[in-house]
């Protein structure tokens, strides 16, 4: 057991010397945990000058603690700060077993602690009197926006003063994800906020992480010592109380700047329970946002769709008759939404929102009333606001079908969402109603043309047609395959498409992609291979395939190259190869390439047991009417009626 030391020795305790990194949000924090370290492990010679600047930033903080390393090897010492990742940093810590603690606190009241402390400096300095003509609710909106440099200011803040402040404190929470150990306490559970019993836990914690054991007595009893507001330790101004400073201005600016990641990340109530709100507050004096219910089958829905894209936060737009336009913030569980409408005079063609402000909505049938002449600019603008999907339900009238529709989104810039066929199985032909689900094309790679609808290196996502939605259908069935964490090697023709649709609701998986045709991994890099950090995409040759480590691979896939490649065996030898004991072998082939379920089996037969058979059928890829098949799967062999109607064939096979 620990036996606590006088805060006036000055001699080490006789344990092992240690090396603690004392950081945190707020600044008070440092102060505890400075005097944890020092009351647990002795006097030892303490670096504890609270108004030291780094003014070359971490880069700085690295080389000063660098030599202090130096200095005191062989004694205990701590040193603080507040300091996010960086690569020195990270090496001297894992290079030299270091005790890093890290306190946090509700990022909104350190939004609310720093308009305070910004509003008691120095009248003089340039961000006071930027400051000073502010109203307390504007200060605190500029502080949550970023406020702009203005030297002379700290040197350490003038190189990140300009970001919103959920962007600055993600830099510190980065050592949440660091490969070296980092224990994080709360502020509110150190200050006893959260219950004495919590307080003594957080320093159990935070003794253990410094090698010393201690029972909960003499923990408590530390708590006392250190942790008390009161002391002159816990060194705290009042609590702010930030549900009552922030308007409701404040909270819908803070989630769409990025801080509510950050709040549930830390593990902090949310924002907005049940205030959802617009992506940003209209300009126009006569709109305010208004509180409305939320029907029972809409909030389904919206949670639903929450589920679907993995948000709680979807924002509706609907065109009325009248043309005027209306934007509907939801949240997932709330009974009401906020809204506002506005006359699409005032707007068009402008949306009252910034780009890349709603992360993602649905849109109920209303594109359909805009006329001609105005469509083309809203799905512009549609695309400019959102960042990662639409649901749009839609209806065919007036010649304009499916096909009509999708042309006039790819041209807007957006392309089918890889998840398409996971709400829905091929439309039938002729259908009035449907869904499609889009996500934007970012603006610097909009100007790439897709590749050819049909032919080696297609791109179906961002090409429509028959042929196109089949190529989307067989890689949406291989992709429910997909287990968390698997390796997967595709040999593809679809130029990244198909890699796409693999990795979509995959996080975890690592796809590697050969892409077969002039110039399609270059295009598939540039479309798809930038929107995943698990998702590579390289060039298809033969010795690229044979470079591939033997026995890796949980799942090798071609859905549409066998019949692009001069050595069909070949390429499946490869991919068998590659595979690991017990791996899926998925291929497919089309009737109109000539292959067949016996010339797939045959492909498989090899060191691999057939798992599944499933058969396409689909008129439309004929050039015929008529309604459009899904894939089905064959019981047991396929049958002369089977392969009457099939277009295509997918095959899963494992190796044995």
């Amino acid at each position: 057991m620990v036996t606590l030391a006088e805060p006036s020795k000055s001699v080490n305790s006789p344990m092992v010397a240690r090396r603690v990194l004392c950081n945190s949000w707020p600044k008070a924090g440092t102060h505890v945990l400075l005097e944890l370290a020092r009351l647990a492990l002795g006097e030892g010679d303490w670096y504890r000058d609270p108004d030291l600047k780094y003014p070359g930033g971490e880069l700085e903080f690295g080389l000063r603690l660098q030599e202090r390393i130096d200095r005191y090897e062989g004694r205990s010492f701590a040193v603080k700060g507040h300091i996010g990742r960086h690569p020195l940093i990270e090496s001297l810590l894992a290079q030299h077993d270091f005790a890093h603690i890290f306190i946090v606190r509700d990022p909104r009241e350190v939004l609310c602690s720093t308009a305070r402390w910004l509003r008691d400096l120095r009248p003089d300095w340039p961000i006071s009197r930027y400051l000073a003509p502010l109203d307390p609710d504007a200060r605190l909106e500029k502080i949550i926006r970023g406020l702009p440099v203005l030297a002379p200011f700290d040197l350490d803040f003038s190189q990140h003063w300009d970001r919103p402040l959920a962007g600055r404190y993600a830099d510190l929470t980065r050592w949440l994800d660091g490969p070296t150990p980092c224990l994080v306490l709360t502020y509110e559970e150190l200050a006893g906020k959260l219950g004495a019993a919590a307080q003594t836990r957080a320093v159990r914690r935070a003794l253990a992480h410094l090698g010393v054991e201690a029972d909960e007595a003499e923990a408590a009893t530390l708590a006392r010592q250190v942790c008390n507001p009161r002391s002159q330790t816990f060194h705290t101004g009042p609590s702010s109380d930030w549900e009552k400073v922030f308007t409701d201005r404040h909270r819908h600016l803070f989630v769409e700047l990025g801080g509510e990641e950050l709040v549930r990340r830390l593990g902090y109530a949310p924002t907005l329970p049940t205030r959802p709100r617009p992506p940003r507050r209209s300009t126009s004096a006569n709109v305010e946002p208004v509180e409305t219910p939320v029907p029972p089958a809409l909030a389904i829905f919206v949670e639903q769709l929450g589920q679907f894209f993995g948000g709680s936060s979807p924002v509706q737009l609907e065109f009325a008759e009248d043309g005027s336009c209306r934007i509907a913030a939801h949240q997932a569980g709330a009974a009401h939404g906020l809204e506002e409408t506005h006359a699409t005079a005032d707007l068009f063609p402008r949306l009252p929102a910034a780009s890349g402000a709603i992360d993602f909505g649905f849109i109920l049938g209303s594109l359909a009333r805009l006329a001609p002449d105005r469509l083309e600019g809203w799905l512009g603008e549609t695309r400019r606001v959102l960042r990662r999907a639409w649901w749009l339900a839609l209806e065919a009238d007036a010649g304009r079908d499916r096909t009509w529709w999708e042309k006039r989104l790819f041209s807007a810039g957006f392309r089918r969402h890889p998840l398409q066929y996971c709400i829905e199985d091929y439309v039938p032909g002729g259908a009035r109603h449907f869904v499609l689900l889009v996500e934007p094309v970012s603006p610097a790679v909009f100007a790439i043309a897709p590749r050819a609808a049909s032919g080696l290196g297609a791109d179906f996502l961002r090409n429509t047609g028959p042929a196109a939605e089949a190529a989307h259908m067989r890689y949406a069935l291989a992709r429910d395959l997909v287990q968390p964490g698997w390796a997967v090697l595709v040999v593809s023709a679809d130029a990244g498409a198909g890699a796409k649709v693999l990795a979509a609701g995959n996080p975890t998986a690592r796809i590697n992609s050969f892409e077969l045709g002039d110039g399609a991994a270059d295009y598939a890099r540039a479309l798809y291979g930038t929107t995943q950090a698990d998702l590579a995409c390289q060039p298809c040759d033969a010795a690229a395939l044979a470079a591939q480590e033997e026995g890796t691979a949980d799942m090798a896939v071609c859905l549409d190259g066998l019949a692009r490649v001069p050595d069909p065996f070949g390429l499946v030898r490869s991919l068998r190869r590659a595979l690991k004991r017990g791996g899926l072998l998925v291929l497919a082939v089309s009737r109109a390439q000539g292959g067949s379920d016996e010339s797939l089996a045959s492909l498989a037969a090899d060191g691999c047991a057939v798992r599944a058979l499933y058969r396409l059928s689909d008129p439309a890829l004929r050039g015929e009417t008529g309604a459009r098949g899904v894939f089905r799967m064959v019981q047991e062999r396929p049958s002369e009626e089977d392969r009457r109607a099939a277009d295509g064939w997918l095959l899963v096979a494992e190796k044995i």
